[in-house]
């Protein structure tokens, strides 16, 4: 089994290499007979063999295509409340109800979501259950809470996770 992973990343890895495989660079290309890393060097596949190959993006939180709205402002230079603003470190995306709704107070609450930003979870089921939050949210605005209460929320649960020693803006979602 082959780790490919980008070494030229300004973000530092921060997960250790999976147990028992090869590490290899970026995946440059694929062609009928192998898998080509942008270091030159490349991985024959055998004819008539079923090859897997998993893509994990593990993106930063930049989200270019919304330039207009997302804002980069320093490490922990956020405003909240009646004038908050959506703003990204790479890290962390702020202000989302629940990791999902963006509280910006320019959009509605359910004109723009985001799935699967937490990253110790497992996938599927959560981003399921996102997406069917969202659903809900979108068809029926009138179940969320007010916009002050999801802001209200969402710092009590970000000082809960301070007092615990973890810094969601470090952290991230």
């Amino acid at each position: 089994m082959y780790h490919s992973h980008d070494t030229n990343s300004s973000r530092p890895v921060t997960r250790p290499p999976i147990p028992g495989t090869i590490q290899k660079p970026r995946i440059a290309n694929f062609t009928s007979a192998s898998i080509n890393f942008v270091d030159g060097s490349r991985l024959d596949t055998p004819k008539n063999a079923t090859i897997t190959v998993l893509l994990c993006t593990g993106y930063q939180l930049l989200i270019p295509f919304l330039r207009s709205v997302l804002e980069h402002p320093a490490d922990n230079e956020h405003v909240t409340g009646e004038k908050a603003r959506l703003v990204t470190n790479t890290r962390y995306i702020h202000p989302l109800f629940r990791h999902i709704l963006a509280l910006d107070s320019r959009l509605p609450p359910t004109a723009l979501s985001f799935v699967g930003l937490p990253e110790w979870i497992s996938h599927w089921p959560s981003d399921y259950a996102q997406g069917l939050f969202i659903a809900h949210s979108i068809a029926n605005p009138n179940i969320l809470p007010s916009r002050a209460t999801m802001l209200q929320e969402l710092e009590e649960d970000q000082e809960r996770l301070r007092k615990l020693g973890i810094d969601p803006e470090r952290n991230g979602q």
